[in-house]
């Protein structure tokens, strides 16, 4: 009698377990639902888009595909089906190899950096850098330095204590300029008195005390905001998201945007990233030319999607630049800590890069402007004389930015800071 009852007990108590998790499936099958809806209702709300392939990296993951048609000597198959497979080879370790692999996912290929693990390194080498700069890169026209500038470098090249630095100062402050070079002026007459006022503030002991922001106002707010502001174009500071990557729920915070004023609107044309002197590490900066670069690949799209009826020709001469500085280096740049790099050009170091940076962004502007117009008119008139311009689809040419699940692009590791950033290979 007594087993009966047990087993009566113990059938009683599987089929109450059999109902929980009966009642646990039927919860979760009415979520499973529930979000899918959402999801939906989310992407059938969402603002209207002019490309549909844009559109869709909001509700669903999208597989990178290929659509180039650039070949490299002695390589099979395109340049950006070799970028894309190099996403499946690379084991993620560390914020580089994140970089280089989710940059491959996004077909954009680094040209800049030749070290191992780097998109270079990895398709063949330098033969295959010198290649692809010679056929697709940036050609930069010699221009040569302003006449202001050569004066100047003149004034500082005796440099070598205060009390040259000083003479050079009074040369600088006295010497006559016009309107449009002031700011030059100004940016020479910063760092001279710097050095000759507040020279503790370029010690390793002082710039490891300053933090990120403290960095920025001290040592490069005054350079950007007197060579860039101007008022077609608009400086933003301090960890802002463009409109472009909130519309597409990409949470880039960025340091600092350039904001153009141009013809149809304002649009993101340069942004960039900072780092104080002591977390200047490998794992910051990639970090923050990861976050930097996919921002600049969405403001690209940006400017594609509204430029209609744009040529190839000048599609491809779109740039946008892409500002790191890692405490006190710009690049192959760096803010002047001595007399020896005050007297040897690197006041005028920084003023070429900077002149560099207008300069494709006056190229940029120039071509989204012109092709943003509306000539509908035109082209109809044209379309009926038989002539019509050749147009392209411009979705041929614009892929989404994807980006890894549940990735977090404020942040860097902590635990990589110890890593050295090695100058020569890592920037």
């Amino acid at each position: 009698m007594s087993e009966s009852l047990e087993q009566l007990q113990k059938l009683a108590e599987e089929r109450q377990q059999l109902g929980v998790l009966s009642e646990r499936k039927h919860v979760q099958d009415l979520t499973n639902t529930l979000m899918e809806n959402m999801a939906e209702s989310s992407a059938s709300a969402g603002t209207k888009r002019t490309s549909s392939r844009l559109c869709a990296q909001r509700t669903k993951i999208i597989k990178p595909t290929a659509r180039d048609n650039i070949y490299i000597p002695g390589i099979e198959g395109t340049l950006g089906s070799n970028i894309l497979h190099l996403c499946n080879i690379y084991e993620i370790i560390d914020k580089k190899s994140r970089y280089f692999s989710l940059l491959s996912k996004n077909s954009v290929l680094d040209l800049s950096v030749t070290s191992f693990e780097s998109h270079i390194n990895t398709l063949g080498g330098k033969k295959v850098q010198d290649y692809i700069k010679q056929k697709y890169g940036y050609t930069i026209e010699e221009q040569g330095q302003k006449p202001i500038i050569i004066n100047y470098e003149k004034f500082v090249k005796g440099a070598k204590n205060p009390k040259t630095i000083e003479g050079a100062l009074e040369q600088v402050e006295q010497y006559q300029t016009s309107r449009s070079d002031i700011q030059i002026k100004r940016i020479y007459i910063d760092i001279l008195e710097r050095h000759l006022i507040h020279s503790y503030s370029l010690s390793d002991a002082y710039l490891k005390k300053c933090s990120e922001q403290s960095t920025i106002i001290k040592f490069w707010s005054y350079l950007f905001e007197q060579f860039f502001s101007k008022k077609s174009l608009f400086v933003q500071w301090g960890d802002t998201v463009s409109p472009e990557c909130k519309r597409l729920t990409l949470d880039f915070k960025l340091d600092i945007r350039f904001i153009s004023e141009a013809e149809k609107g304002f649009i993101d044309i340069t942004n960039g990233e900072f780092a104080k002197f002591h977390a200047a590490t490998k794992s910051k900066y990639y970090n923050d030319k990861l976050k930097a670069v996919l921002a600049a690949k969405c403001h690209l799209n940006h400017i594609i999607e509204s430029s209609p009826g744009i040529s190839v020709a000048s599609l491809k001469a779109l740039k946008i630049p892409i500002v790191l500085v890692m405490g006190l280096n710009f690049r192959s740049i760096s803010y002047p800590r001595t007399y020896f790099e005050v007297s040897h050009g690197g006041i005028a170091s920084i003023l070429d890069g900077f002149a560099l940076i207008e300069g494709i962004i006056d190229d940029t502007i120039t071509i989204y402007d012109q092709y943003s117009r509306n000539t509908e008119d035109i082209i109809t008139k044209i379309d009926k004389k038989g002539n019509a311009r050749k147009t392209i689809d411009i979705d041929e040419w614009l892929s989404p930015v994807l980006l890894d699940v549940d990735d977090n692009y404020e942040n860097y590791d902590p635990s990589d800071d110890s890593d050295d950033l090695d100058i020569e290979n890592d920037i």
